[in-house]
């Protein structure tokens, strides 16, 4: 019987094409491409997705408690930073984000780039 070839997942580099091994994309962060070394995040769309799943699934956890009303909403929201990380593994399992590069965290404002008067 022929064994099945695993390979880890990945995602790619907009920028050089190169492989992004899931475990160094983080939603919190940006974070380096191994291949050309350029800064790169995870789409803001793609991460407020990923956080409204992870509030829905604290609502319903929390109702499976038998919270209801005010600490239904309550306990929802407490919990739901919790479960962001559980949802991001499982949603990068099933589907690669896209990636895009990362601006600067940094922005300077200089003297000398303002067009003269």
């Amino acid at each position: 019987m022929k064994e099945q070839e695993t390979r880890p997942r990945t995602s790619t580099c907009p920028l050089c094409r190169g492989a992004v091994p899931l475990q160094i994309v983080t939603l919190r962060r940006s974070f380096c491409c191994p291949s050309c070394g350029k800064s790169l995040k995870v789409p803001g769309s793609h991460a407020l997705a990923i956080r409204l799943v992870a509030v829905a699934l604290g609502f319903l956890v929390a109702r499976g408690l038998g919270f209801e009303s005010l600490l239904l909403f309550g306990f929802g929201l407490i919990i739901s930073p919790f479960l962001v990380t559980p949802v991001w593994r499982i949603w990068a399992a099933v589907k690669s984000p896209v990636l895009t590069p990362a601006l600067p965290d940094v922005i300077t404002l200089s003297p000398r780039d303002s067009p003269p008067n």
